[in-house]
């Protein structure tokens, strides 16, 4: 049955219908950013909260919140779902990561490429432990790519190539025992942090 302006009454029921459910799914503004303030009082007791800037990003809320309390004042940032059911307020910027990441890896992929090797140990209840797992952090996730482990069995074979102490970088046959920076090992390598 067509209505006066020529349009069917089933496709007038389903516009209505996909926008009353377009409302309802949408809430507005003001309740994410009474959400946020009632979390962000409850969780300082004594101070208010403000939410001062709301603005879209990336299909989430990105929310500044003034907090005033007994100490003074400060700035939050938190990005907020549309529906205010979720708050973090640490992000990942995605191509940012995917960019440090790549950086990293061709790093350890230029390192191991000109033979630089990071002998130490993983028991990380030794002092030598803690300093590997510095040294192999400094790295990132594609440092076991250059890792040779001294650990238990493997003990004899690093002390029959000279390490005497845990971490040890060998690049040319020559030892650096210690901890060494990013910076450091571009120099002794040549090969290009970022």
């Amino acid at each position: 049955m067509a209505s006066r302006f020529g349009v069917k009454q089933p496709v007038i029921i389903i516009i209505l219908s996909l926008l009353a459910v377009a409302v309802w799914a949408f809430p507005r503004n003001a309740s994410v950013a009474d959400n946020v303030n009632a979390l962000y009082e409850l969780s300082n007791p004594g101070s208010t909260a403000e939410v001062i800037s709301l603005t879209e990003d990336s299909g989430l809320y990105k929310a500044v919140v003034k907090v005033t309390g007994p100490s003074g004042t400060s700035f939050a940032e938190a990005w907020v779902t549309k529906d205010g059911r979720y708050l973090t307020q640490s992000v990942i910027f995605v191509q940012d990561s995917i960019r440090q990441i790549e950086t990293g890896k061709n790093f350890v992929d230029c390192l191991h490429a000109n033979g630089l090797r990071i002998y130490g140990v993983t028991n990380q209840s030794t002092q030598a432990g803690v300093a590997t797992l510095m040294q192999l952090n400094t790295l990132g996730v594609y440092a076991p790519k250059i890792f040779v482990s001294c650990d238990g069995d493997l003990l004899p074979n690093c002390l029959t190539a000279g390490i005497t102490q845990a971490p040890t970088t060998v690049y040319n046959n020559t030892g650096y025992p210690g901890v060494l920076t990013i910076s450091q090992l571009a120099n002794l390598t040549s090969c290009k942090q970022g």
